[in-house]
């Protein structure tokens, strides 16, 4: 009678069937290609700085900008923290924020393998990852602001940095939670907003004591050391590690979908197919169209304006998420006009 392997076997044999993987995928990479994107990255880089160095300026500001700067300048710093968490949490919602391969959902997250074992590496991977980038642009960032503040470029780096470093494990946390507690899409889309309009209704001191502030005093530690960043790294470390914990409960279906949907997507890219590329990120966010359009709108005869008339139907069938994200973006961009 066949009897089934212990688990740590299983797990052994788990973690060595992706090691060879891995070396085979690597030995299977060019010298050639992979001289050619670090060059790209190197290239991209260099440009996103320059820009950034030209956009930022080298004058010092003057005393009430710098006081300005340091009453209020946390607040919409932590707004960027606050999107990062609202895309964490939709990316989770939708059995994200870890895309396998189609093979490992099928072949793996069906065996009989512990599934928090068998996600907990490309989920660490891929947080190894996202850390290491958001390190680096921290720095950078951290680099340019000291240009016109005061203190060492050296701890502005640092400051950017460890910024950067919170919001990636704050965004990437909160995913790994809602994708582990099942939240409903409506819920995440939900909470996502609501912190990103607590955060603006904070820089705009309409309210004060955004949740995303905290974080947002980490960046501005050179010339203010708030303690209450240090709140905000520890519930950024307290999310990482329930996120973990919680990295096995993922829905196979979703993860499946998501896998089929990013494979495409990639391939799409590669090819520079801009329109498939936009249909399948709408699939991705499941922004499906709705069955029943917002208004009833009934054909009679020939129209005398076809097009016309079909682009309003199409607009009347937009989903909820959709149309929210447009007034969302129409009224940053009113912010943007009104600020500069």
């Amino acid at each position: 009678m066949l009897t089934a392997a212990p688990d740590a076997d299983l797990e052994g044999s788990l973690a060595e069937w992706r090691r060879i993987r891995r070396r085979k995928r690597l030995a299977e990479v060019h010298w050639i290609d992979a001289l050619y994107q670090a060059y790209l990255t190197a290239l991209l880089g260099g440009t996103a700085v320059l820009i950034g160095a030209g956009f930022v300026g080298d004058g010092f500001l003057t005393p009430s900008q710098l006081e300005r700067l340091t009453r209020d300048g946390s607040d919409w710093v932590g707004l960027i923290t606050a999107a990062v968490v609202a895309v964490g949490l939709r990316s989770g919602s939708r059995g994200g924020p870890v895309a396998l391969e189609r093979a490992d959902v099928r072949h793996i997250l069906l065996a009989p393998v512990d599934r928090t074992t068998a996600m907990r590496g490309p989920a660490l991977r891929q947080l190894r990852f996202l850390l290491f980038v958001a390190a680096l642009t921290g720095a950078v960032a951290g680099i340019l602001a000291a240009h016109r503040l005061p203190e060492e470029d050296i701890a502005w780096a640092a400051c950017g940095a460890l910024f950067a470093l919170t919001t990636i494990a704050l965004g990437y946390g909160a995913a790994l939670c809602a994708s582990g507690l099942r939240m409903p899409s409506w819920l995440a889309s939900l909470l996502g907003l609501g912190l990103i309009v607590w955060a603006i209704a904070d820089g705009a001191n309409v309210v004060e004591g955004s949740p995303t502030s905290a974080a947002g005093h980490i960046a501005l530690w050179p010339l203010d050391m708030a303690p209450s960043g240090f709140v905000a790294i520890g519930i950024a470390i307290v999310l990482l590690v329930v996120g973990i914990s919680l990295v096995g409960n993922v829905s196979v279906e979703a993860a499946e979908r998501r896998s089929t949907l990013v494979g495409q997507l990639r391939f799409a890219a590669t090819l520079q197919d801009v329109r498939t590329v936009i249909v399948l990120r709408r699939q991705l966010a499941m922004e499906l169209p709705r069955v029943q359009p917002w208004l009833p709108v009934q054909a009679r005869g020939t129209h005398r304006l076809p097009v016309w008339t079909r682009g309003v139907r199409g607009l009347l069938r937009w989903p909820a998420a959709r149309v929210a994200r447009l007034v969302l973006l129409g009224a940053i961009a009113g912010l943007a006009a009104r600020g500069a």
